[in-house]
């Protein structure tokens, strides 16, 4: 699908420096998210280091161009913040969900080039996340959002595991998951900051400030 010049919702997971760190773009019909495009990162040593152990599903993903490698042990959040300034140049960004935890550097970077107020801290705990893990549960298997058939969300996904509590909220736990889930994590940020009010109001600002109105 063609979604140039969209609407779009990013999530971050920015995770730790030694680990894959995912951005979901999440584009939008109005307030309904339509498709879904993931950004992972790896340091190039983590393939090294599956690769050692005979696992090339990494190696393959980075020959295919589907996973992205920054150089050295660590991932590089300068190409991160490249990356979403990119994004922000080919598509209308009305909200970019985060986690605090580890991103504060890079979003006060980024706030020199996006307004503060499109940022949206998301609280990783079960009360938020249970809501947009179920909804985006629904559109996955309703098959009402387009994913590209995006082979590394799709490995992802098959590796989640739910924890559910006893009030029957839910959240994807990395701690009982298979194998890494951060690209389905970004995506249900993204969804939380996107659901979390109506994205009507952050336009009514943007057209108060270019001088339009909306009434």
């Amino acid at each position: 699908a063609d979604f140039e010049g969209c609407d779009v919702v990013l999530g971050l997971d920015l995770a730790s420096t030694d680990n894959t760190t995912s951005l979901a773009i999440i584009f939008l019909d109005g307030e309904t998210p339509i498709g879904i495009m993931p950004y992972i990162w790896v340091p190039e040593e983590m393939i090294e280091r599956r690769k050692a152990r005979g696992d090339l599903l990494y190696f393959n993903w980075q020959a295919q161009g589907v996973l992205h490698v920054t150089p050295g042990n660590v991932t590089d959040y300068r190409v991160i913040e490249k990356t979403i300034l990119e994004i922000n140049e080919q598509y209308n960004i009305v909200r970019i969900g985060f986690d605090k935890w580890n991103s504060s550097q890079l979003i006060i970077n980024l706030t020199d080039n996006i307004e503060p107020e499109k940022f949206d801290k998301v609280e990783m705990n079960i009360g938020t996340l249970s809501e947009p893990t179920k909804r985006f549960y629904k559109l996955i298997k309703n098959k009402a959002i387009n994913h590209g058939g995006h082979p590394v969300l799709r490995w992802m996904l098959s590796n989640v595991m739910i924890y559910q509590d006893t009030n029957e909220n839910i959240r994807p736990s990395k701690k009982s998951s298979t194998d890494k889930i951060d690209g389905i994590m970004a995506v249900i940020v993204a969804l939380t900051a996107l659901w979390s009010r109506p994205i009507e109001e952050d336009i009514n600002k943007r057209f108060e400030k270019e001088g339009f109105t909306t009434s």
